[in-house]
């Protein structure tokens, strides 16, 4: 079955762009610097990251995302964006210093760490690939209060519904 998911039309909101915006303008890049940006999607930081730092001979932003047809649509978003030459790298951020192997200096992590299970091993790899003095830069919008108080009933009863369809469905339940 051929994979079909991006989050591009969230990625067009203008929050999520703000959020992300002033993410990157917090890390103070410098033309010419190498940079990653883990878990890109459909490369709406990748585009923000190319233009902060592409004036500089050696920059070049690399842009790990493990969903094929989110790279595709990346590459379409930014092909006719000037700035720092882009390379695209399939893969998972469990993998980062396997995947982008010499030493960068800065990492953003954008609205994606919510996504990554072992979080602790991930940070170990964005530590290994960092040059000394590099930055790691990360965010999301899916914490504990991120749900407006008035929405909790739905999610409580959403919550119950997909127990329910574990236990009956697979003969699952919580510990």
């Amino acid at each position: 079955m051929a994979e079909n998911f991006t989050l591009e039309k969230f990625s067009q909101n203008p929050f999520y762009e703000e959020i992300n915006r002033r993410l990157v303008a917090l890390a103070r890049l410098r033309p010419g610097q190498q940079v990653v940006d883990l878990g890109a999607g459909t490369g709406a930081v990748t585009g923000l990251l190319m233009a902060e730092v592409a004036s500089g001979p050696s920059a070049e932003v690399i842009a790990v995302e493990p969903s094929e047809s989110a790279i595709e649509v990346a590459r379409r978003n930014l092909e006719n964006i000037g700035g720092a030459v882009v390379r695209f790298v399939q893969g998972g951020a469990e993998r980062f210093s396997q995947l982008v192997r010499k030493p960068v200096d800065a990492v953003f992590f954008c609205n994606a760490i919510h996504l990554v299970k072992e979080k602790a091993a991930v940070m170990q790899e964005v530590y290994r690939g960092l040059r000394t003095g590099g930055t790691f830069s990360f965010n999301t919008s899916f914490f504990q209060g991120a749900e407006p108080p008035e929405s909790l009933q739905f999610y409580r009863r959403w919550m119950m519904k997909a127990l329910r369809s574990l236990r009956e469905q697979h003969g699952l339940s919580p510990d």
